[in-house]
Order: C-alpha cells, then sequence, then structure tokens
C-alpha cells in the first residue's frame, strides 16, 4: 500500500503564528501591547501582501515599520521565525515523524525543527517535490491562499 500524505500550511498550522508573532511583539513593544499590535498586524499583513512584490520577510519588516518599531528592530519579526514553536497539541497527537515540504518565496526559515529532536527533511518545492517523494494526488489541501506561495 503506498503511503498517503495530508499537506496543509505549516505556519498557523503546525508551528504556532500567533504566538511566534505576539512574543515578538512584546520583546519589542512590551506585553502590555502585544495584543493589540497583533490584531493591527493582521490587519497589515494582507495589504502588505496584496500586491505581490514584496517576499515575506519585506512584509513581515513593512508591518513592523508600519507598528512603529525602533530603528533597528524592524527586521526581528522576521528574525524571529526560526524560534517559533509548534502548536503543543500537534505534538502531542502525530506519533509518526512531521515533515514540511515549503513552498514560498525563500524567506522562511531553513533551519525550523519540529522540536521532536528530529530534523525535518530537507526543503523542497512544487511538482519537483512530489515528484521526488512519490506523491500523485495529496489526501487534502488546506491553506490560505497566499501572495508568496
Amino acid at each position: 500500500m503506498a503511503d498517503r500524505w495530508a499537506t496543509f500550511d505549516c505556519y498557523g498550522t503546525l508551528i504556532d503564528w500567533n504566538a511566534g508573532i505576539r512574543l515578538e511583539l512584546a520583546r519589542v513593544f512590551g506585553e502590555g501591547r502585544a495584543d493589540e499590535l497583533l490584531a493591527r498586524y493582521h490587519e497589515l499583513e494582507p495589504e502588505l501582501e496584496a500586491d505581490g512584490s514584496r517576499s515575506y520577510a519585506e512584509v513581515m519588516t513593512e508591518a513592523m515599520r508600519r507598528l512603529g518599531a525602533p530603528t533597528g528592530e524592524e527586521e526581528g519579526l522576521a528574525g524571529s521565525l526560526p524560534a517559533w514553536e509548534p502548536i503543543p497539541e500537534l505534538l502531542q497527537a502525530c506519533s509518526p515523524p512531521l515533515g514540511a515540504l515549503l513552498r514560498g518565496d525563500g524567506s522562511r526559515p531553513r533551519g525550523a525543527r519540529a522540536r521532536r529532536g528530529e530534523p525535518l527533511p530537507r526543503r523542497r518545492a512544487g511538482p519537483r517535490a512530489r515528484a521526488q517523494l512519490g506523491l500523485d494526488q495529496p489526501a487534502r489541501r488546506a491553506a490560505r491562499p497566499r501572495a508568496d506561495a
């Protein structure tokens, strides 16, 4: 029997996107403003992605500028991605090793780990990845459309 695969968005599904962003916002702006700025970040992100001209690192950096990050802190959010943690319940629920098939602009961390003590498989993209992994059709695909996907 062939392996069955399910594909889904890594950040926000495997990795706790909101917690990662909020943690960096709290570091830069203080705990008291983190929730307010997280809500504002989620308004800014789609605006900055709309024309498709920015890499995701550029989107995050510009969002930090617009949120009023101090000089020298604008790139902190993009730089914090490798430290973002997986959703705790996910690691408890998944017994087989997890891997990531990432598409995007290359700004996402190559060194992300599933925090299970195992490195994620090497980064691959699109049709080449499906061929190399022997995937005919994903079992299910669920991800929000993104300008960098």
